[in-house]
């Protein structure tokens, strides 16, 4: 099971691996849903922990239908990120219909200069698009969501897609997820399951979807003289409901 702990500073990812994260999304903005971080942020993070860094290229809050300046920018930072320690990058764009723009993630894999890139939940927003956040169909939305899947599948190096499901949890997204983790099972791009999880959720969740990979951010902080941080005591107790890390 990879545990993965979203990071906003240095503080933030020494906790994470000293707790037994596997990796780290970093990003800044956890607020805002995550925008890219600095420069000096990603070097400095890559260079204090030895698990691998994750970095979020994404330029500002709010949708993730990009203006061709907004995308140059991320275009530019994704080709910055190798040079500065980061192990994989995670990016995610829709049109404005709300279909994923696969355009401009081709930009984006062809600036990564070989890093794996992880779809981020612009998946979700995409369904959401699709059939509405009540959702329609359960076949309907499955068959969807397979087909997202398929386009993402056919794009190297997409090496995973963070996702809940198309819900609001991935709890409650967690048939769609099942369905998702089979098809992954077949060499496409890996599912990591996020949103709404935590200690007391993650071994249900893993048990009705098989999935592999788990993402937690929120869950996993608390406040510490006033700042709010990456508590490594959560993140250790996440790790020995999970199990140990892999070999």
């Amino acid at each position: 099971m990879i545990l993965e702990i979203i990071a906003t500073t240095v503080e933030d990812a020494l906790a994470a691996e000293k707790g037994g994260a596997d990796r780290l999304e970093l990003i800044s903005g956890l607020s805002e849903g995550g925008i890219t971080p600095s420069a000096a942020l990603v070097r400095r993070v890559c260079g204090a922990v030895s698990i691998p860094v994750n970095v979020m290229i994404r330029v500002r809050s709010g949708n993730f239908a990009y203006t061709a300046e907004e995308l140059s920018v991320m275009v530019e930072d994704a080709g910055n990120m190798k040079a500065l320690g980061a192990s994989g990058l995670v990016f995610g764009a829709l049109d404005g219909n709300g279909r994923l723009d696969l355009a401009a993630l081709d930009s984006i894999l062809e600036a990564a200069k070989g890093l794996p890139v992880t779809f981020h939940r612009a998946f979700d927003a995409a369904l959401e698009a699709a059939f509405g956040a009540t959702g329609a169909d359960g076949s309907a939305r499955t068959a969807s969501a397979l087909g997202l899947y398929a386009s993402l599948g056919n794009r190297r190096p997409v090496a995973r897609i963070l996702s809940s499901g198309g819900a609001s949890t991935a709890i409650e997204g967690s048939a769609v997820l099942a369905t998702l983790v089979r098809a992954s099972a077949g060499g496409g791009p890996r599912i990591l399951a996020g949103a709404g999880l935590s200690a007391s959720n993650l071994v249900g969740l893993i048990g009705k979807t098989g999935v592999g990979e788990v993402h937690l951010g929120t869950s996993v902080r608390s406040i510490m003289s006033g700042v709010d941080r990456v508590d490594e005591e959560k993140v250790r107790t996440v790790r020995g409901v999970i199990g140990s890390r892999p070999a």
